[in-house]
């Protein structure tokens, strides 16, 4: 479209000079593969994987390993499993979770600086309930060329609201991860 991105490289006590627009660059390396296509974002730190069917984050991994290092979904837990059917007497109640529809995913931009792909779809009550539509989503994944970062915007459009009791209903982005050694941290407000 009419926008340009740019990762500059600027010297430690130096300057970095962008030409004009007019200008053609310099192809100093063969032809790059694409930061973004179908349903791949890549960079040279990382390769990520969206799902087509949910629209969610398959999976992360690390150039030259093909362990998948995390996963990604939108849910809405919509509370405790109460029937005795589903769970033996005495053992907790299993959590029920809404389940991740992906109805479009757009690559957006494939390049060279930014690679950047946009699922939209519904969260919707578990197989066997009624479709009524829980909330639509729209996630924006971002690979800049040079940061080892994965940004996930988020943007939800709710339609039915979690009951009263914060612990038992709710809207999360869950990730998964099969380490269970890894150190998680946080920040908080951003």
């Amino acid at each position: 479209g009419d926008q340009k991105y740019v990762v500059a490289d600027v010297p430690a006590m130096g300057f970095t000079w962008i030409g004009s627009s007019g200008a053609s660059p310099k192809s100093s390396s063969p032809k790059q593969v694409p930061l973004a296509e179908e349903m791949v974002l890549r960079n040279e730190y990382c390769e990520v994987e969206i799902d087509p069917d949910s629209g969610g984050m398959r999976g992360i991994r690390d150039y030259g390993r093909g362990t998948n290092r995390m996963g990604q979904q939108l849910a809405m837990l919509l509370g405790p499993n109460t029937t005795e059917l589903d769970h033996p007497v005495g053992a907790a109640p299993k959590e029920v979770y809404s389940r991740m529809v992906a109805h479009r995913v757009t690559v957006t931009s494939s390049g060279p600086a930014l690679g950047e792909i946009i699922t939209e779809g519904d969260l919707l009550p578990p197989e066997g309930e009624e479709d009524d539509r829980l909330a639509g989503f729209r996630q924006r994944f971002r690979l800049w060329k040079g940061r080892p970062v994965l940004e996930i915007e988020t943007s939800l459009e709710i339609d039915r609201m979690p009951q009263e009791n914060p612990w038992q209903s709710y809207y999360s982005s869950r990730f998964a991860w099969a380490d269970k050694e890894s150190s998680i941290t946080r920040s908080v407000f951003l």
